[in-house]
């Protein structure tokens, strides 16, 4: 049956009973409160029928969309349900519920794109290093093992033709990178996020972005490795270079440095200093 089909049936069927009503009144028996539980229960099951037809319509139309199209849709219902749920307006379970919570992953679907992405956007344009560095996201957010290879001590030979050829093996280990999490909490006042002509959102994600990243880039050159990463200085596999005078740098030490690096690393190699470093390098003077 059509959906124009299915619409006027409904009709007929609630004029019928409104009409039974109507002449009846309260003078109703049971022949007719059977008539119209009846109708009842045939009106229910066309709207049934109808809801369906009017969801798979839906979804056909939404299958035609462009992808870009598609995508934009979404975008906006999740970050209106996201505004929502700062305001209050709905509860964290309705929040869940609305984007899909756990149907694909373990939660991430839950942080609208344009708040998750912005707030990484934050945490690079605060931090240096995070800038530099290769970002790989692993699976459940586990461990990662990397191999390495050590082949700085090997070199070629050169030999005679037909000469035999001596196999120079290297050494091969592994790096195990860990998970650690890193946390920081923003109280916001209902009245603010009610009240607020600003977008709340997006201060929210520069504020909590430039924390993260604070914390994250001193533990990248000085963590100690319980519960959070092994910096690069606290590293015991680190280059480690002293200056011949105590507690200054000298232009000689940064050539030092550099010499410490195999060759064929210091073609992009990235260099970091502290603030206070780097002010002293500005008062090496060229004396030739």
């Amino acid at each position: 049956m059509s959906l124009k089909s299915l619409r006027e049936t409904r009709a007929a069927k609630v004029a019928q009973m409104q009409n039974i009503q109507t002449t009846k009144g309260e003078n109703l028996d049971k022949t007719d409160l059977a008539t119209i539980k009846s109708l009842g229960d045939e009106v229910a099951d066309i709207d049934m029928q109808i809801e369906a037809i009017e969801l798979t319509r839906t979804a056909a139309i939404q299958n035609v969309k462009p992808l870009d199209e598609k995508i934009v849709d979404q975008v906006k219902e999740i970050k209106t349900k996201f505004n929502n749920y700062l305001r209050g307006k709905i509860t964290q379970r309705e929040f869940e519920n609305a984007v899909g919570a756990g149907d694909i992953g373990k939660g991430k679907e839950t942080v609208p794109e344009d708040f998750l992405r912005e707030l990484q956007e934050k945490i690079k344009e605060f931090g240096v290093i995070g800038n530099d560095a290769r970002h790989i996201t692993t699976s459940d957010n586990g461990q990662l093992h990397i191999p390495t290879i050590d082949d700085t001590a090997s070199a070629g030979v050169w030999t005679a033709e037909h000469g035999s050829i001596t196999p120079a093996d290297f050494a091969t280990g592994e790096i195990t990178m860990d998970a650690w999490k890193v946390t920081t909490a923003i109280t916001v006042s209902t009245e603010l996020l009610e009240d607020a002509f600003f977008n709340v959102e997006s201060y929210l994600a520069g504020a909590l972005g430039t924390r993260l990243s604070r914390t994250m880039e001193a533990s990248y050159i000085n963590g100690d490795g319980s519960s959070k990463p092994k910096g690069i200085v606290t590293d015991t596999s680190t280059k480690d270079v002293a200056s011949k005078t105590t507690a200054v740098i000298e232009a000689a030490d940064a050539l030092a440095l550099i010499a410490a690096i195999q060759p064929t690393s210091r073609n992009g190699a990235k260099f970091y200093a502290s603030d206070s470093a780097i002010m002293a390098m500005t008062a090496w003077i060229d004396s030739t």
